[in-house]
């Protein structure tokens, strides 16, 4: 109701208040759908800036634009006392998600390809639930992941055993360190069958980036997302992890499993800032208003 009042205000007064007050609304939902939903940010990479020569035909080593990152993860958990868990974890990169095909400069092509890796081995947190019941949930509350970009795709999981613990870390951790990011929150699942014996899972995980390789990581129109990271204050960059589990064996206090899904990256504003914007913004339309009355 407000704005269709603006909407019948005559004068000069009344156009800078209606433009106000839509600039508000519009900045103001923009920001909010930016931190609360979005996840999905526009990106390339460019592969060059960590010394990976690409096997496009454009003459660049810049990817297509893409909008989320597919994984492969393999994990292990062990169980320790008073319901706390401790998290090892190898992934790769299995492919840049786009509603076209794009240019991927050869991600996984074995010979003339690249890799993008990554591992974690201080992923903690608390589990609740048991097996009788029916599911556990697992509370994720601190870690750090590495990623990696290397020329010669050499990740090597070892088939025989799902989970970290026996995979070749050498292969995850190789090439040149492109990222680096911390968990800020998440939720696991693992669901179990009448007999106690897991079936299938699932992982919401949340990471905040506190390094980048200046020029690596851009936005969909060339920009470097590195900044953000450092340099530009009351904004950061986070990524949603979303992972479907599979394979799980329970060999106690050891848990292996198989993760696939998709990890997002967005320029989040602190929550400091989206209040401080959202105030000037209000004041800035409330000024405005108090100006028009004034003159008539």
């Amino acid at each position: 109701m407000h704005f269709l009042k603006l909407n019948n205000v005559k004068g000069k007064g009344g156009k800078m208040m209606r433009k106000i007050g839509i600039l508000s609304l519009a900045l103001l939902l923009g920001l909010t759908v930016g931190i609360s939903s979005s996840y999905a940010m526009p990106i390339m990479l460019d592969v060059g800036v960590a010394g990976i020569t690409g096997t496009a035909t454009d003459a660049d080593t810049r990817t297509g634009v893409f909008d989320q990152l597919g994984l492969y993860i393999e994990t292990t958990s062990t169980r320790l006392p008073l319901n706390q868990f401790t998290d090892i974890g190898d992934l790769r990169i299995t492919d840049l998600l786009a509603s076209t095909s794009i240019d991927t400069e050869g991600l996984n092509a074995w010979g003339t390809g690249w890799e993008l890796t990554g591992r974690w081995d201080n992923v903690s947190g608390f589990v609740t639930g048991t097996p009788s019941g029916g599911v556990e949930t697992y509370t994720y509350q601190a870690g750090t992941i590495n990623f990696y970009a290397d020329q010669v795709p050499n990740y090597d999981f070892i088939s025989w055993q799902l989970g970290s613990s026996d995979d070749v870390i050498a292969t995850f951790t190789d090439g040149t360190p492109v990222a680096r990011a911390q968990l800020t929150s998440g939720t696991g699942h693992i669901w179990f069958d009448a007999g106690g014996n897991p079936t299938t899972g699932d992982t919401v995980t949340y990471w905040k980036f506190d390094q980048m390789l200046p020029n690596f990581w851009l936005d969909s129109l060339g920009n470097d997302l590195s900044p953000y990271v450092s340099s530009v204050p009351g904004f950061y960059i986070e990524s949603e992890v979303d992972t479907n589990t599979h394979n799980i064996i329970l060999a106690l206090p050891e848990i292996h499993s198989q993760h696939d899904g998709s990890a997002s990256i967005d320029v989040v504003p602190e929550p400091a800032t989206m209040l401080l914007l959202g105030s000037g913004l209000i004041g800035l339309a409330g000024f405005g208003r108090r100006k028009f009355f004034k003159k008539g």
